[in-house]
């Protein structure tokens, strides 16, 4: 009923009208006459005449009822149907708010998972370095082992060439004695035989001495031309060394020379070298800060924040460890950043011994 009267509420204002102006004329007629019977005479009627002013006032009356009335509903109308708006609005916002505390979970439930696998995976490389240690330990314990093994053997041998060589002394210092005894005999022997041969050797002399006398003169002749001969041998010896020294210090001075302009360029080159390296090196830095920089997801409220890290890292580029050696002053900057180091794993890194410089990896992390 109430739903029709609000569907149509101009029509029920004009019944209700009807019906009380139907009522008002009922309650102003005279009911009171009895009907006469048929074939007297008609009386007059007195026909009493209704104000039409006063229904129309009546019916304006009315109408202004209806009118407010009907403002009242679209006024309440026009407040619910705002009233049920604001609700919608508010469960909009409520389930967008709700959309986003499951994106929220999601997102912390992914970096939860990626952290357990990232642990997971640091305790797997860590476990296989630790077993590798472990092999390296056995394997220098096993040379270590053979090494005093060795070392042992060898003083066992020292040992029994120092008793060979102890026993080798004993015999040579008996057999030396003995020849000793023996050579004390043939002394005895030899000064009998000396004082003959000196009997001998003195007539020997004095007709020796006879002829040195005769052969002296032509001796010293000879020596003089010998000694002029070997003068002369001398200074042309001497002249040969002279220019052959002169010789060798040209060369030695030119070996010199030589020597020196491969010093410089080889100096030239290990610089030119260690420019290159120095380039190398900081384009592997500049890769490996854009990788971090691109794995790097930014968290709220934390603009020209920067840190500084330390990364451990293993040929390959996986890593070992990251530590914060110094904090931009917020927690969730810093942890985001080691996170974004953990995902970019593994990092470019070069090979041999280039490798040494990013070891122990330190570089400023600053997105602004």
């Amino acid at each position: 009923m109430l739903g029709v009267i609000r569907r149509n509420p101009l029509a029920v204002a004009l019944a209700v009208a009807l019906h009380l102006v139907l009522a008002l004329l009922l309650l102003l007629s005279d009911w009171s006459d009895k009907p006469r019977p048929y074939g007297t005479k008609a009386e007059v009627v007195q026909a009493r005449v209704v104000d039409s002013n006063r229904l129309e006032q009546e019916v304006q009356r009315l109408k202004q009822i209806e009118n407010r009335e009907q403002e009242a509903r679209e006024a309440a109308l026009r407040k619910e149907q705002e009233r049920l708006k604001q609700l919608r609005r508010e469960q909009e916002q409520e389930k967008m708010r709700l959309a986003q505390l499951e994106q929220e979970r999601k997102r912390q439930e992914q970096a939860e998972a990626q952290r357990k696998a990232e642990v997971k995976r640091k305790s797997e490389l860590e476990r296989k370095a630790e077993a590798k240690r472990k092999v390296e330990q056995e394997k220098q314990r096993k040379a270590e082992v053979e090494r005093q093994v060795v070392q042992k053997k060898k003083k066992e041998a020292e040992a029994h060439r120092l008793a060979e060589q102890k026993k080798k002394r004993e015999a040579e210092r008996k057999r030396r004695k003995k020849e000793e005894a023996k050579k004390q005999a043939e002394v005895e022997k030899k000064h009998k035989a000396e004082a003959a041969r000196k009997k001998a050797e003195a007539e020997k002399k004095r007709k020796a001495e006879a002829a040195r006398k005769k052969a002296e003169v032509g001796k010293k002749r000879k020596a003089e031309a010998a000694r002029k001969k070997t003068e002369a041998e001398k200074k042309r010896k001497a002249e040969a060394a002279r220019k052959k020294a002169e010789a060798e210090k040209k060369r030695k001075a030119e070996a010199e020379r030589r020597a020196a302009e491969g010093r410089a360029k080889a100096a030239r080159e290990a610089a030119l070298e260690a420019e290159r390296q120095g380039r190398e090196l900081d384009r592997y830095r500049a890769v490996i800060q854009q990788s971090i920089e691109r794995s790097w997801v930014r968290p709220p409220n934390t603009k020209n924040l920067r840190c500084t890290l330390e990364v451990r890292l293993i040929p390959g580029g996986e890593v070992m460890a990251v530590r914060v050696i110094k904090s931009s002053g917020n927690a969730a900057f810093d942890r985001s950043v080691e996170n974004a180091v953990y995902r970019a794993a593994p990092l470019a890194v070069p090979g041999g011994s280039l490798f040494e410089s990013f070891r122990n990896l330190t570089f400023v992390f600053d997105p602004s």
